[in-house]
């Protein structure tokens, strides 16, 4: 979401497996008892909101796809803390956590992340 302008608040690092927010962890976790009953949230400014769209327009049919979502979520993630980083190092470092990641997976990623002019990464030569 914050790279498509939403910024809701939580701040993420480098951990097992990705990206990872304490912060959001520990809100989900208090609110797993309580979803059933809370309204329906919407962005106060409805230029947000368009975002938000945006947003769920982007996973489109991969939004319930744990895999790709955290392929894809730690290639983002890597792609905008460490610019210098090559593609390749960007794959080995992501493959050490994303249980026998494929180099195809990480390709088709990468890919879509490029499609929609999410990565910084994206004239970078693939070899470190």
């Amino acid at each position: 979401m914050q790279a498509f302008g939403l910024n809701i608040g939580y701040s993420y690092s480098w951990y097992l497996r990705g990206p990872y927010s304490v912060g959001l962890t520990k809100d989900a976790y208090e609110l797993t008892n309580k979803f059933d009953r809370a309204p329906l949230a919407r962005f106060v400014a409805d230029k947000d909101e368009e975002k938000f769209r945006k947003f769920l327009i982007f996973l489109s049919d991969k939004k319930n796809n744990d895999r790709w979502l955290e392929t894809t979520a730690s290639i983002h993630f890597l792609s905008t803390a460490l610019p210098t980083r090559t593609r390749e190092g960007i794959y080995l470092e992501v493959a050490r956590k994303v249980h026998s990641l494929s180099k195809k997976e990480f390709d088709k990623s990468w890919e879509w992340l490029t499609e929609h002019r999410l990565l910084r990464h994206m004239r970078r030569k693939r070899n470190e």
